[in-house]
């Protein structure tokens, strides 16, 4: 299972997968499906982005996983 937290944020989301420590890679889309950023880290900063709806696709070990984020 994949934590995203806080949900809504406005500064600073974290993301943690539960019983795992691998490698990962995070991208983060606005509402239009434009990529912002990539990252492999287990935090990103998101208070240069304007308030809205985001969507954050993760992947790792061949798995995919799409969440929902909300800036505020």
């Amino acid at each position: 299972e994949i934590s995203i937290y806080p949900n809504p944020s406005s500064d600073i989301v974290n993301i943690d997968i539960d019983g795992y420590s691998g490698n990962f890679q995070i991208e983060l889309y606005d509402f239009t499906a434009k990529l912002l950023l990539t990252s492999t880290k287990n935090k990103i900063l998101i208070k240069d982005f304007p308030k809205g709806l985001y969507f954050m696709k993760i992947t790792y070990v061949n798995k995919e996983k799409k969440i929902k984020l909300i800036k505020n």
